[in-house]
C-alpha cells in the first residue's frame, strides 16, 4: 500500500511533530513528508520544529519533542459550542 502523510495547511509544530513520528516509524513512505508550520504567522510551540531547504531530523527529544506555548495557547483560544447528543 503506498503511503503518503500530510499535514492540512497550518498545522502546528505539535501535529507536525506526530506527523513526523509517524513517518519516522514506517518502513516506506511513497512521498515525502508535508509539513506545513512554517505557514503560520505564529506557531503555538514554544520553538517551531526547525527545518533546512525543505528537511527535517527527527526530534530527539521525550514525547513528541516539541513544548507547547501555554501563553499563545490561551491567547488563540476560542469559545466552542458543546452540543449533548443522545
Amino acid at each position: 500500500m503506498s503511503v503518503h502523510i500530510s499535514c492540512k495547511t497550518g498545522e502546528s509544530s505539535i501535529v507536525c511533530a506526530a506527523a513526523l513520528h509517524a513517518a519516522s516509524a514506517l518502513p516506506d513512505i511513497a512521498w515525502a513528508l508535508t509539513l506545513t508550520h512554517t505557514g503560520l504567522a505564529e506557531d503555538i510551540s514554544a520553538a517551531p520544529i526547525p527545518t533546512a531547504s525543505g528537511h527535517v531530523d527527527v526530534l530527539k527529544r521525550p514525547g513528541l519533542g516539541v513544548d507547547v506555548d501555554e501563553d499563545r495557547v490561551r491567547r488563540y483560544r476560542a469559545a466552542v459550542a458543546v452540543r449533548n447528543v443522545a
